[in-house]
């Protein structure tokens, strides 16, 4: 099976809620393993919307700060991809935007910003998308969004969004209604993050589905991988994730070599890794 390893680059530890160059920390130990382990190919998704410009002064931030990392990804056959965070400040805290109208607008305004890097993949943060956001990308032009988190809103999300009835594959959403296919669709296929039944220690019901992360501890990401039932397997992480620090965690090991172990363990066990664009066209090929 084709496994698309993707990360959201967001300069932000959200186990702690600071701010942190997760990509400063991180990027020498995935780069020299990408050295030992040619056979990984990822793909990057890298923030650019007004919170990045309000803390550093560019949208484009990290393509300015990062230069050489991000040239070396694409130069050793990995990708890049969009991810838009729209944020708004309430008081001394930075929350999600959920006006659909001032969402639209930031996404056109930075869209430009973001095709001078030739990326042709979304992924909208907090996985947030309505009718109008998904009508809105749509006039972008873009080979695939790859928001879609298809799981139930559980009680303790956090974040505003809603993928309840969303397929597990690949598909082209309604005109009518984003989390769904329909006969009369957008043209951009909604390629959604790959989710399974995912046991926790602090679970309060059972069945959960969560999303399918190479960081969790050894035994719940291979139990993530078995559970998955779907074709298309599309795999998310935060590089601060696999930074290795005393955080206890049911979930995130929060250890390098156990995220490295993952790794390994795809590719010992028949799954391909590929780039979140290879997997698109793949998938327009074949549908």
């Amino acid at each position: 099976m084709k496994v698309a390893v993707t990360f959201d680059l967001d300069l932000v530890d959200y186990t702690s809620g600071g701010f942190v160059d997760e990509f400063e920390l991180c990027f020498p130990l995935f780069q020299n393993f990408c050295i030992q382990n040619p056979w990984l190919k990822t793909t990057w998704f890298i923030r650019i919307d007004d919170q990045i410009a309000h803390r550093f002064g560019r949208a484009d931030y990290i393509f300015v700060q990062h230069k050489d990392k991000l040239d070396w990804l694409l130069d050793n056959g990995h990708e890049l991809g969009w991810h838009f965070h729209s944020y708004v400040k309430d008081g001394n805290n930075w929350i999600q935007n959920t006006n659909e109208s001032a969402v639209v607008d930031e996404l056109n305004r930075n869209f430009a910003k973001s095709q001078k890097y030739n990326m042709d993949l979304l992924r909208m943060g907090w996985t947030y998308h309505t009718n109008l956001t998904m009508q809105a990308i749509n006039n972008f032009d873009l080979m695939a969004d790859c928001s879609a988190l298809p799981r139930p809103n559980y009680q303790w999300d956090m974040a505003k969004r809603d993928w309840e009835n969303t397929p597990e594959q690949p598909y082209f959403p309604s005109v009518t209604d984003y989390r769904v296919p329909g006969t009369d669709c957008y043209a951009t296929p909604e390629f959604p993050i790959s989710v399974a039944h995912i046991s926790s220690p602090y679970d309060t019901e059972p069945n959960v589905l969560r999303y399918i992360n190479p960081c969790y501890h050894a035994h719940i990401f291979q139990m993530g991988l078995n559970n998955f039932k779907g074709e298309y397997l599309n795999i998310i992480a935060h590089p601060y994730e696999f930074l290795s620090n005393d955080k206890p965690h049911g979930l995130l090991a929060f250890n390098t070599q156990i995220f490295f172990d993952n790794l390994n363990y795809l590719n010992q066990n028949n799954y391909t890794t590929c780039t979140m664009g290879e997997m698109v066209r793949d998938y327009l090929l074949n549908s």
